[in-house]
């Protein structure tokens, strides 16, 4: 809720920054092969990972309702949600399965509408942010040829690696003003939710299981972006280093100087300054949601 806000509230920021990434974005990849292929395996993934944060959802529930049907004696029923139904949902298989596809239809345009947008949002703009990056680390290891044992190179073309990295490094300093609110939030709240939700599975009911899965599934899905941008920016000073720079003159080695010292602080996704959003802090959420769990579990145990 606090991302769909965010959208609403920075709705103009989103347009300008969607704008920008689309002004860098390269009309041409000048029909290279391995930019084509990147292309096209980074960008499927968004959808599928879109695909799988809904199938995530409900599969589990439905799983365990039809284990219970067939190896016990039937009588858990498992939603997703919990809500008032049109009709009576512990009573037959046949009413369990029109609930749980109207759930499915319901839950899903809710999805859609209110929460995935602002996650799907940043993870789509982080990768495209991240392809382009991966691209210019191309460029730069082609941007110098050897002709007659001589290093010669476009200085145009290098100009324009420097003038678009200098872009891609801004966007994603745009892109932290606009989800910086919404990342810090899901950080903060994952590793409580988490850890709650796995005591209720444990204590109360072994269906809270199917939303701890989510909730941890939906982090995985936020720190997976941030550690490839992180990356793949740090990578282009690796790429720059692999130039045959020492064969060319001064005024590339000065260019290619530039190039790797801006490297040395990679472009993340900044959770508002405190640390960045990684797959390391991916970690620390669920060992900070491990020890909630060991806290109240020992509050429980202690009560009883």
């Amino acid at each position: 809720m606090v991302g769909f806000l965010s959208l609403i509230y920075k709705k103009n920021e989103m347009k300008a920054l969607m704008y920008d990434v689309a002004e860098v974005w390269p009309t041409d990849l000048g029909g290279n092969k391995i930019k084509e292929e990147i292309k096209k395996n980074w960008l499927r993934p968004n959808a599928v990972v879109f695909l799988l944060s809904i199938v995530a959802f409900y599969t589990p529930a439905l799983i365990l309702t039809l284990y219970d049907q067939y190896a016990n004696d039937g009588t858990v029923f498992v939603f997703p949600f919990k809500m008032y139904y049109f009709c009576q949902n512990n009573t037959t298989l046949y009413s369990y399965l029109l609930v749980f596809v109207f759930e499915i239809i319901f839950s899903t345009c809710l999805h859609m509408l209110v929460h995935a947008p602002c996650n799907l949002m940043l993870t789509i703009l982080t990768c495209n942010i991240s392809m382009m990056m991966r691209w210019l680390q191309i460029d730069l290891e082609n941007v110098l040829e050897v002709s007659d044992g001589r290093a010669v190179f476009d200085e145009d073309k290098l100009k324009n690696i420097v003038k678009v990295h200098q872009k891609l490094l801004r966007l994603c300093e745009k892109l932290n003003e606009c989800f910086g609110i919404a990342i810090f939030v899901s950080v903060v709240s994952s590793s409580l939710i988490i850890g709650f939700l796995a005591f209720l599975t444990l204590a109360i009911d072994k269906k809270y299981i199917v939303a701890t899965f989510v909730i941890s599934f939906e982090m995985l899905n936020l720190s997976w972006p941030g550690q490839l941008l992180a990356d793949m920016s740090y990578d282009i000073a690796e790429a720059a280093y692999r130039t045959q720079w020492y064969d060319a003159d001064l005024k590339f080695k000065k260019f290619i100087y530039i190039i790797i010292l801006r490297s040395q602080k990679p472009a993340q996704l900044s959770v508002l300054g405190f640390t960045n959003l990684t797959l390391r802090v991916f970690a620390k959420v669920l060992s900070s949601a491990w020890s909630y769990l060991s806290i109240l579990n020992c509050a429980y145990a202690s009560r009883n």
